[in-house]
């Protein structure tokens, strides 16, 4: 038992400096940041920092960013069914469109989580306007 007891208290010891920089760190930023992770992120800061003005905002945008691409996508993909059947040139740049949708939205949500994360909150032209109106 006092083996065990000595393991533990040396385990505590060595896990001491990754506790205290996990203490350290500033969780609104980086939850205000995870706000922006693609179609889901924005759920985590809404619910667990609801006193952070910053993640409310950031979560919103995060919300109303995922709502836009979610829709354009889901548009461009039964467009692509419905309009665009068999093999034609046509039915590739749709293809080809829709495809350059889904990676632009990724690096822009990795820009974004990039810049609020390094340089703090900031505003996104259309997007904190709308954002704004919401009440989630």
């Amino acid at each position: 038992m006092n083996r065990i007891k000595e393991k533990i208290n040396s385990l505590k010891i060595k896990l001491k400096p990754v506790i205290d920089y996990v203490r350290s760190l500033d969780w609104t930023r980086i939850l205000s940041a995870f706000a922006y992770f693609p179609f889901i992120g924005w759920i985590f800061p809404l619910y667990l920092k609801t006193e952070s003005g910053d993640c409310q905002k950031n979560s919103r945008e995060g919300f109303y960013l995922s709502a836009i691409v979610s829709l354009a996508l889901t548009a461009i993909f039964l467009f692509r069914i419905i309009v665009a059947s068999g093999f034609s040139i046509f039915l590739f740049i749709i293809t080809l469109i829709h495809i350059i949708g889904i990676i632009s939205y990724f690096a822009l949500s990795v820009y974004l989580i990039y810049r609020t994360y390094r340089f703090g909150s900031f505003k996104i032209p259309y997007l904190s306007v709308k954002a704004e109106k919401l009440n989630i």
